[in-house]
């Protein structure tokens, strides 16, 4: 019987740590992921705005663009 209590004590050690390993390599993914998400979006350095703001502003200054009243050519 002791030979079995100490083999379940071995393998519950094994797969203790082959969770812990497998809970360190997601945290360190998720890690990376975020570093590269932040390095994308600009923010490593140098700073400047998002990605949605710049498609917003754009779309602004297209909407204006085509409300002038200088700008119609049917008139």
């Amino acid at each position: 019987m002791l030979p079995l209590a100490i083999l379940g004590i071995f393998l519950g050690a094994i797969f203790f740590l082959v969770f812990i390993s497998f809970v360190f390599t997601a945290a360190l993914v998720m890690w990376i992921r975020w570093k590269w998400m932040l390095r994308k979006m600009g923010k490593q350095g140098q700073e400047t705005v998002h990605r949605e703001f710049e498609a917003r502003k754009t779309y602004d200054y297209e909407i204006k663009r085509l409300d002038d009243s200088r700008d119609h050519r049917d008139s």
